[in-house]
């Protein structure tokens, strides 16, 4: 079987390109879960910014490799589902590439995953304390008793994510 090595080439350049990436995204999400917990609105929103170019790259990276993928395939007349296992076997030659390089990229995918985990976890939190702040300066603005005769403080109605926020 006479496969050109240019697309055996492209697969791994794509294949390298999506590793890059991603460590690209690890490292921004390192930084930005580090701005959430000091609190730097400036450095969260630069951050957020930089997650979501790199996620775009890692979608176009990801739409070229699924047609090299799909290209080989067929020329090595794969049956089903063209994963990278499969591939790595039907081309000897670039197995253990592929497979390393599959292998970094799940474990990548999976420090991401753990690690945008916590920060969606910080931000619920912080996004609880301004809602309940929120709440506070709505109740001072409503009315002028804003305590009740234990001393607490009198809450308008829980608002929704949406409200506090905008």
């Amino acid at each position: 079987m006479s496969i050109p090595l240019s697309d055996l080439d492209r697969l791994s350049e794509c294949l390298k390109s999506l590793v890059e990436e991603h460590r690209r995204l690890l490292d921004v999400v390192l930084r930005h879960d580090k701005a959430m917990r000091a609190m730097d609105a400036g450095q969260i929103e630069l951050l957020a910014a930089a997650q979501e170019q790199c996620r775009t790259r890692i979608i176009q990276s990801e739409a070229r490799r699924r047609l090299v993928v799909a290209n080989l395939a067929r020329q090595a007349k794969i049956a089903g589902e063209p994963t990278l296992s499969r591939i790595a076997t039907a081309f000897p030659s670039h197995r253990m590439l592929f497979l390393t390089m599959r292998d970094e990229l799940k474990s990548l995918a999976t420090e991401i995953k753990n690690k945008t985990a916590v920060t969606a976890k910080i931000a619920q939190s912080l996004l609880g304390h301004l809602n309940t702040a929120v709440r506070l300066l709505a109740s001072a603005v409503e009315k002028g008793g804003t305590y009740t005769k234990y001393g607490a403080p009198k809450l308008t109605r829980r608002l929704g994510s949406i409200e506090a926020v905008g």
